[in-house]
């Protein structure tokens, strides 16, 4: 149980950025980092980590992003959902050596379809959005909105971190776009005179969704 009520409290609007999630996911870090530790007690931590990733696909962790800004949790864009989801799973992965989240798991939605994925299927997914994705003026961004039309950069941290673990377990090499990506932050990103660092993207144009006639702009 979360308290639900609570959370909803964080802001005036109610529940509107999900932010069980990030209880969830930044729980399940803190986890990771005392296992990293103590690995006397790697088994209680490993099921509570296991456990904090189950948390994670409830319908309750998700269901935001259906109620405001898609059918699909697991993207395109939503970033800021799984990103965390699959950096949680690499961890479990790496500091257990636990293949459960290689095999699929099923996000139940009580209204409607479900939604099925695993860790190295959401990884591929993650970094072919990172390939893909195009602002307005047809420029790579390297980078993936959390909600459409909107790129946060702390949203794209964790799975950008995470790749890099993700790397080292499995052969791959998502992680050849993060120094594309810096590259195109101290291009954009950051105030030219002061050197502040913007924190928001919209690529198609504040409030544009998809390319239109408007143009990219940061905030």
């Amino acid at each position: 149980y979360w308290a639900q009520e609570v959370l909803d409290s964080f802001a005036s609007s109610g529940d509107a950025m999900g932010p069980l999630r990030y209880v969830i996911a930044f729980s399940s870090y803190a986890v990771a980092q005392t296992a990293s530790y103590t690995p006397a007690y790697r088994e209680p931590y490993r099921e509570v980590m296991e456990a904090l990733i189950r948390k994670m696909l409830y319908y309750v962790s998700w269901k935001d992003w259906l109620e405001s800004w898609g059918d699909n949790p697991l993207g395109p864009d939503n970033i800021m959902y799984t990103g965390h989801l699959v950096y949680m799973m690499t961890l479990h992965r790496q500091l257990f050596n636990d293949q459960t989240f290689e095999q699929s798991v099923t996000l139940v939605n009580p209204e409607g379809p479900e939604f099925t994925t695993d860790v190295q299927s959401l990884a591929a997914s993650i970094a072919q959005q990172v390939e893909d994705y195009v602002d307005a003026s047809d420029a790579h961004t390297y980078g993936i909105a959390c909600e459409p039309g909107r790129i946060f950069v702390p949203c794209n941290l964790p799975h950008s971190v995470g790749q890099m673990t993700f790397d080292r377990i499995y052969g791959t090499t998502y992680t050849s776009n993060n120094d594309l990506w810096l590259d195109w932050l101290k291009e954009h990103m950051v105030h030219a005179e002061h050197g502040v660092l913007y924190d928001l993207y919209y690529p198609f144009g504040p409030g544009q969704s998809v390319a239109g006639e408007s143009a990219p702009r940061h905030k």
